[in-house]
């Protein structure tokens, strides 16, 4: 059983201790308490390509203008299947994409580039991207991803 006890008097170093591990344990309760779980959902990207969304939400975004745009925001996995070492991601508009795993040439706009594992860059709306594994002994490549989609 957790007992916290809060007192006016003056408390001795162990008891100062005491009571801010339990302020600080009954705060962690509170925010997990708080939070929603969202299921996770999974489509087919591409052939070859599973995306995993983890967390997604309608936010509404100031511009510079003095209006707003709502955007939906997600955060994601994508798992790039080795089976097949050339895979062609659909439009999928603006993203940002990290590689968490794995070494590939990306192909954005006709730009070829070589990436490692944490490496980041940026898809603009409307752009394709073809993803060649290049490892050798490589089973996939997992991406980490930020889509932004206006509404």
């Amino acid at each position: 059983m957790l007992r916290c006890i809060f007192t006016t008097r003056q408390l001795y170093p162990r008891e100062v201790v005491l009571d801010a591990t339990c302020i600080a344990l009954l705060s962690f309760c509170t925010l997990v308490a708080a939070q929603t779980v969202e299921p996770t959902t999974s489509r087919t990207l591409a052939p070859h390509a599973t995306a995993t969304t983890r967390h997604s939400e309608a936010l509404t975004v100031p511009t510079g203008s003095g209006t707003s745009v709502n955007m939906q925001i997600t955060l994601g996995t994508w798992r790039l299947d080795t089976s097949k070492t050339q895979i062609e991601i659909p439009p999928q508009g603006d993203y940002i994409a990290e590689l968490r795993g794995g070494a590939v040439v990306t192909s954005i706009a006709g730009n070829q580039v070589s990436r490692k594992s944490g490496d980041i860059w940026s898809v603009k709306a409307g752009q394709a991207m073809t993803v060649s594994i290049t490892g050798k002994k490589q089973h996939g490549a997992l991406l980490h991803v930020f889509t932004l989609l206006p509404q």
